[in-house]
């Protein structure tokens, strides 16, 4: 059962799609999805010499698959780079087609190269709560992501979330 159990996480991964995994319990699982988020906005500043610095927020939209579900997700992004790379904080929030919403608060670093291309990503998480479903939703969870291009662009990120209800 624990290698037919591991085969289907490992599957799902391969395919970018969720993973649910009882982990404990009947209210207790382990979801693993990947998400391609698309630029919605961008209010990022460049100071210091040459541009060195950048800060600002992003918002960021894109779609997944959670427990056969499409799931909407939504990542917003507070960065402070030094030459590409540096810390972030984000909220994530996850909305099923019912509108219950899991939200998690995030905590980053990105690794880039000057440019602020050819970035990765690296992190964990806090669930803070949720509405419908999600409504006594906890837990913690890690990410992992990459980006091609500059700021702002079009971002990877795989989440695994360790959620109690």
């Amino acid at each position: 059962m624990r290698l037919l159990r591991l085969t289907a996480v490992i599957a799902a991964l391969a395919l970018g799609v969720a993973a649910p995994t009882v982990v404990a319990g009947a209210s207790s699982q382990t979801l693993v999805f990947s998400v391609r988020f698309a630029t919605q906005s961008r209010n990022v500043q460049q100071v210091g010499v040459g541009g060195a610095v950048s800060y600002g927020q992003l918002r960021f939209l894109g779609t997944t698959t959670i427990n056969n579900q499409p799931v909407v997700a939504e990542f917003q992004s507070s960065v402070h780079y030094t030459k590409g790379s540096g810390p972030f904080t984000a909220w994530l929030t996850l909305t099923r087609p019912d509108g219950s919403k899991l939200g998690a608060d995030v905590t980053g670093r990105t690794r880039a190269r000057p440019d602020t291309t050819d970035a990765t990503f690296r992190g964990t998480l806090v669930v803070v709560g949720g509405t419908g479903s999600y409504e006594h939703a906890r837990g913690t969870g890690s990410f992992t992501g990459s980006r091609k291009a500059a700021l702002g662009g079009s971002v990877d990120i795989t989440f695994r979330i360790q959620l109690r209800t």
